[in-house]
Formats: structure tokens, C-alpha cells, sequence
């Protein structure tokens, strides 16, 4: 048999049988999967804007899926207990959990970054914001966690460059 053909069959294959992970690795996709959870003091359109500014580096996984399993088994879907057992299951590099808070004009967005594998916590940071409005500084910021909870990997999924500033959130 031919190699293209014995490669093609193994991504099918792959496909097939639920492996995503080996399904990306044949394709030779080095893309980061990323579980955004939101807890729910964070508004909707602070949760859109991190989700947007996360999806411009990689790969988001189906939010969805994972609420109905943490539903399914009792557990709020940004509480510890659900990042240690549900989240390994998403098949993620990495959790990102965000709460929000503050007094008056001290609005805080606080992101908690856990290994997708085994749901430690990697990093954990603190960013002010304006408004509804995260900061450009605070953007910079977000994906530089990012990269490095990934271990330097991230995909450009808008095709940027890993040095470009990210899009100001309006």
C-alpha cells in the first residue's frame, strides 16, 4: 500500500474510533485546545470577549458538552472538583476559569489556568478592567499566560503572528 494511503486510512480510522487528539496529530495539526468555563459572576459580554481573545490563539473546546457532563454528575462547572474530574476528560490542553469581582470601579477579571491533563493549576492572574473593557496591556497579557500554560504552544487561529498585538475589544 501506498504511505499517503495508510496515513489517510489511520486519520480516518482515528476519526472513527473518538480520537481526536491522534485524528490532529496525523493531520500534523499542532493546534492547543482550550475549555473556556466561565463562572457565573462574569457578565456575558466580558465572557464573549475572553472567548474571542482565547479563540485568536487556539482551538476552543465545546463548552456545551462539558456543562452537561458536570450537570449530569452533580458539580458546578467552574468549581475544583469539576476542572479535576471533568475537565481531564475534555481532552484539552488547557482550563480556563474565570471569575470576576471587585468594588465599584475596581472591576477584576481573574483567570485561573489548569493542566488539561490532570487539572492542576498551572497560573493564576489578576487583571483590572474598564468597564466591560479589558485592557490592551490586559489582552497582551492573557495570551502571554496562555502560551506559557501551554508550554510556549499556541496556535494563530486568525493566522496572526505570535508577536502581532491582539485586536483591541471593543
Amino acid at each position: 500500500m501506498r504511505p499517503a494511503f495508510v496515513s489517510a486510512l489511520v486519520l480516518v480510522l482515528a476519526a472513527a474510533l473518538g480520537c481526536p487528539a491522534r485524528a490532529r496529530a496525523q493531520e500534523g495539526g499542532e493546534g492547543v485546545r482550550v475549555l473556556f468555563v466561565a463562572g457565573g459572576s462574569v457578565p456575558g459580554r466580558l465572557r464573549a470577549r475572553v472567548s474571542r481573545l482565547l479563540a485568536s490563539r487556539a482551538e476552543l473546546a465545546d463548552y456545551a458538552a462539558y456543562q452537561r457532563d458536570c450537570v449530569r454528575r452533580g458539580v458546578r462547572p467552574s468549581s475544583r472538583r469539576a476542572i479535576r474530574v471533568i475537565g481531564p476528560e475534555q481532552n484539552v490542553d488547557v482550563i480556563v476559569v474565570a471569575s470576576y469581582g471587585g468594588h465599584y470601579r475596581r472591576r477584576v477579571l481573574r483567570l485561573r489556568y489548569y493542566d488539561g491533563e490532570s487539572g492542576e493549576l498551572v497560573e493564576s492572574t489578576n487583571h483590572t478592567l474598564r468597564g466591560m473593557h479589558l485592557r490592551a496591556t490586559s489582552q497582551h497579557a492573557i495570551l502571554d499566560d496562555l502560551s506559557s500554560a501551554t508550554g510556549g504552544r499556541t496556535s494563530g487561529a486568525d493566522g496572526e503572528d505570535e508577536g502581532e498585538a491582539p485586536q483591541a475589544a471593543a
